[in-house]
């Protein structure tokens, strides 16, 4: 007897629980409201976007960061291949310390293939600047380095925030030669 009580007693908290899932708080004309001041927040910001020119050099900002490109130079890693070393400004604008490596995500494209990181044969000294952390507000040079696959073709650089659930970016193209 005491087991089909528990049941009946489960079995009715589990109804509540659900139908509690089920119901909405807001009112049907409170959430039309919402989706439409979301239509025209949505529309004002792809205008925003659209009316944005872009002058082909990384100057991004987020509001995690601001990085910008400062300058490349071809190098080459242990095995003697070529590189690029890319030279950054980073700028944490988070109130919490973050670093260069885990805010952005920054990928290099040659020939429509991208570069693979690499190991430089002698490093700059910036190259170690991408792990630190930067309190809001700091700037620091930090660098990364990539495999080429030839030193002829253009290479396409595009940043992004590391985790994102936008498509923002900022893309540039660097000629080598």
């Amino acid at each position: 007897m005491k087991k089909r009580l528990l049941t009946v007693l489960l079995a009715t908290s589990m109804l509540i629980g659900l139908s509690a899932c089920g119901t909405s708080t807001t009112p049907e004309s409170s959430s039309q409201e919402n989706a439409q001041d979301m239509d025209e927040q949505v529309e004002e910001s792809t205008e925003d976007v659209d009316e944005a020119e872009d002058d082909g050099i990384i100057d991004f900002t987020t509001d995690a960061f601001h990085l910008k490109y400062l300058s490349h130079e071809l190098g080459e890693d242990y095995e003697g291949n070529s590189t690029i070393v890319i030279f950054y400004e980073y700028t944490n604008l988070e109130e919490d310390a973050a670093n260069f490596m885990f805010a952005t995500n920054t990928k290099l494209f040659q020939n429509g293939i991208q570069l693979e990181t690499a190991i430089a044969y002698e490093t700059p000294d910036e190259y170690n600047n991408s792990m630190l952390d930067v309190q809001q507000g700091a700037t620091l040079t930090v660098v990364t380095i990539h495999s080429l696959h030839d030193i002829e073709n253009p290479i396409t650089l595009e940043v992004s925030e590391l985790i994102s659930f936008n498509d923002e970016k900022d893309t540039q193209e660097i000629i080598l030669q």
